[in-house]
């Protein structure tokens, strides 16, 4: 909790630049990314969240791109 406490407090402190940037949330399968897109949009930051899995392969742990909320 306190992670996205303070990823709330940093888009934030975006939202008072002149030209906010796209926030760009790359997050494992078991994070929830509820809170940091409310509060994006509260702020109108723009904010592309993409969800990342795993797989096994024969070369060990690769991170796989799943979707993109």
């Amino acid at each position: 909790m306190l992670a996205h406490t303070s990823s709330c407090e940093l888009i934030e402190r975006l939202a008072l630049l002149a030209k906010p940037p796209c926030v760009l949330h790359v997050f494992g399968s078991n994070a929830n990314d509820k809170m940091l897109v409310d509060c994006a949009r509260k702020n109108k930051v723009d904010l592309i969240s993409v969800k990342l899995g795993r797989k096994t392969t024969p070369n060990g742990w690769r991170w796989l791109y799943l979707s993109r909320r």
